[in-house]
């Protein structure tokens, strides 16, 4: 039992040291440390002078205490007599010691160089840990080698990984087989590794790596793990995670048997601005919290300062480099409404008609950056829909991104040609600001080949614009600007729940409640973001999409549509004359009774009126 119980011994006599007499020891042994040391010490004290600590107060410096420089000595091999005594070989006794530090276990059976605040999280010895850290810290390698050299070193470990989205914790289950690979004995230990339906990770001596998606949805996919037995639970991206689940995963941690180790929690994220667990957590006393921005990576530099400062805006700086909370970010889309909107089963986004009895709109976004072109199609549904769930509904019946990878201009204008004659839309919406010749090529295209009728229905929309809308009280036309206007509209459609998408689409999820007010400018504007490590591509197409339909077919989703009489069928799969295709009137919920039988009568259609929406 010493032998367990002589490295809290040894780093409590550390403690006792003068902090210059621990740095020398910590020099003896690795140079390098110090110089990590220093960087953090001096990222604190000249780099974080806006930030504030949780308490409020000003982040003014941070030493580090002799009980973390502590940590970072790697406790010196002596052979126990009373072992050898008890017939423990000194050998077996240096295995025994190699392996109850995941640090030195690390360094000496993967070859690791782990740094300054990863040596601190791994070392700690509390139970409940929070890190809050930048992007390109290496959290990720520090969970894979917390994970794997527990399960390798214990015999029937149970060891659980949930995260928000199936790639978030395949990143980590591709991680430990990576870091695993560096030494054959630790390879071979594992028997088994799958990937469906949930990823796993089995080793010979019994234990098992078990990883989960709660979904980022309260009562999301976490109840698939709620019934697992865990002596290591790894909450990675927390932030994003649902306060119920992270509650119902909370209460894994009770005993199940009187003789069970006490169970380890781990909870990581970068903070997305929001006042949640993730916060709470890292506020309280029952957690341990590790805060390490960026640039407390030894290979941050100013050139990587820059461009990320380039890249983000300044509350997402905050987020993503400096893992500071920001101002408390209120989310555009309260997330109860987002969740109705979300069904479960969903469908799968194939790109072909699936009814009859619906019509379609594109809408397109084009990132200035060149990250690729996202294209959202909603079919808006009739009310004799084969489907009840979406009658007189509109769904996100097809979703795409070209990946920056493939991007060029002409594969992104080709694609939306390309989903133009196989949706058929009424009204295809690009934003402007970044595809202004995007849409004079669709335009060209259109004169070019009439039956496209791409000249007609291709419309480019400025974020940056004014919209003329009628005020519903004065019955005046009034301007509004367009972003603030297409933000409410696609809010009205998720309160109304008038709005589905499938369960499956997690990444459109995680924009949605991710969309925030980050900042009012002085004349009362509001000024919106993704948070966090989200982006909005895939939500500025899905709001030009639905702009479509509001502009085209009553604002705020309430019209009236005359149909003409004859099979759906014909429009959808037959090829339609411009003449049949005239015969069908649309009419918005503020024309008169009269306007719209005046109108059918004009076109030839019976004059049949029903409520979409």
């Amino acid at each position: 039992m010493s032998i367990f119980n002589s490295a809290q011994e040894f780093r409590e006599s550390l403690e006792k040291l003068p902090r210059e007499d621990i740095l020398d020891i910590i020099r003896s042994q690795d140079p390098e440390l110090i110089k990590q040391i220093n960087r953090i010490e001096w990222v604190f004290e000249n780099k974080l002078s806006h930030l504030s600590w949780n308490d409020g107060t000003p982040v003014a410096g941070r030493k580090m205490t002799n009980r973390e420089l502590a940590l970072l000595v790697d406790e010196p091999f002596q052979v126990d007599k009373e072992l050898l005594a008890a017939g423990v070989s000194a050998e077996h006794q240096k295995q025994l010691h190699i392996a109850k530090d995941s640090v030195v276990w690390a360094k000496n059976f993967l070859g690791a160089n782990l740094r300054v605040y990863q040596i601190l999280i791994l070392r700690d010895p509390s139970l409940r840990k929070v890190l809050r850290a930048g992007r390109r810290l290496g959290k990720t390698f520090s969970l894979a080698i917390q994970l794997l050299h527990y399960s390798y070193t214990r015999k029937d470990g149970r060891s659980l990984v949930i995260a928000p989205m199936k790639t978030q914790v395949e990143l980590i289950y591709q991680e430990i087989l990576r870091i695993a690979s560096k030494n054959e004995v630790v390879m071979n230990s594992i028997t088994r590794k799958i990937t469906s339906p949930q990823f796993m990770i089995q080793f010979s001596n019994g234990s098992t790596i078990r990883f989960f998606t709660s979904g980022m949805r309260s009562g999301g996919k976490s109840d698939v793990a709620r019934g697992q037995e865990a002596h290591l639970i790894i909450l990675d991206e927390m932030d994003y995670m649902h306060a119920d689940d992270l509650d119902a995963l909370y209460a894994m941690l009770q005993k199940t048997a009187e003789d069970q180790p006490d169970k380890v929690l781990i909870g990581a994220s970068t903070p997305t601005g929001r006042r949640e667990r993730f916060w709470e957590w890292c506020n309280s006393k029952r957690f341990k919290e590790f805060w390490f921005p960026s640039y407390c990576n030894p290979f941050f530099s100013k050139e990587q300062e820059e461009e990320f400062r380039e890249q983000y805006s300044s509350s997402g700086y905050r987020h993503e480099i400096e893992a500071d909370w920001g101002e408390d970010s209120e989310g555009v889309y309260p997330r109860k409404f987002v969740d109705r909107a979300f069904l479960s089963p969903g469908w799968q986004y194939e790109a072909s008609l699936t009814s009859a009895r619906s019509f379609h709109v594109i809408g397109v976004d084009w990132d200035k950056y060149g990250a690729g072109t996202n294209i959202v199609v909603l079919e808006a549904c009739s009310e004799n829909y084969e489907d009840p769930r979406f009658r007189g509904k509109v769904r996100v019946c097809y979703r795409e991104e070209i990946d920056k990878s493939e991007y060029t201009l002409t594969k992104a204008v080709d694609r939306i040609i390309e989903l133009n004659k196989i949706f058929n839309p009424k009204h295809i919406y690009v934003d402007r600001g970044y595809g202004e010749v995007q849409v004079e090529l669709l335009k060209k295209h259109g004169v070019e080949n009439p039956s496209s009728k791409l000249k007609e229905i291709v419309k480019g929309i400025g974020f940056g614009e004014s919209i003329e809308v009628r005020d519903p009280y004065t019955k005046l036309m009034i301007k509004k600007e367009m972003k603030p206007f297409m933000v409410d509209n696609l809010r009205q459609f998720l309160e109304k729940e008038n709005l589905f998408m499938p369960e499956e689409d997690e990444e459109l999820y995680l924009q949605l409640i991710s969309y925030v007010v980050v900042r009012m400018t002085a004349t009362g504007r509001p000024v919106f973001e993704a948070g966090g490590s989200a982006v909005d591509h895939a939500h500025d197409a899905l709001m030009l999409a639905l702009l479509a339909i509001t502009q085209n077919y009553g604002e705020f989703s309430k019209s009236t549509v005359a149909n003409n009489t004859d099979t759906f069928s014909n429009e959808f799969f037959i090829p339609k004359n411009d003449k049949e295709e005239e015969s069908k009137v649309y009419i918005t919920g503020r024309v008169s009774a009269l306007s719209a039988r005046r109108s059918a009568k004009r076109s030839g259609t019976t004059g049949i009126n029903r409520k979409m929406f």
